[in-house]
């Protein structure tokens, strides 16, 4: 119970602690690394990655004929082909945005 108490709110907090740095001192090489173009590009991917990967992975789930119970084989055959799919679909997306 305590692990389950404390799980979020001890992860928020060391995410917390790992980004405090970043933005309050004065080393200014991580703030300039994370305003270049290639890493604005990829956060904008992660995001509509983020936005597609759920439907994406319900539509494969729901659509197998034993949706309930999946191989791990299977599980990773469909989670690699949701990592191309997303990747691609939001590649193609950020493009034409």
């Amino acid at each position: 119970m305590i692990y389950y108490a404390f799980t979020r709110s001890t992860f928020a907090f060391a995410a917390f602690l790992c980004i405090f740095p970043i933005f309050f001192t004065k080393n200014t090489f991580v703030k300039e690394l994370l305003t270049r173009p290639f890493f604005l590009m990829g956060g904008s991917l992660c995001l509509i990655a983020a936005l597609i990967t759920p439907i994406m992975i319900e539509m494969n789930i729901n659509s197998t004929p034993d949706g309930n119970f999946l191989t791990v084989y299977g599980s990773t055959y469909m989670g690699m082909g949701n990592v191309v799919f997303v990747f691609s679909s939001a590649l193609i997306l950020y493009l034409l945005v």
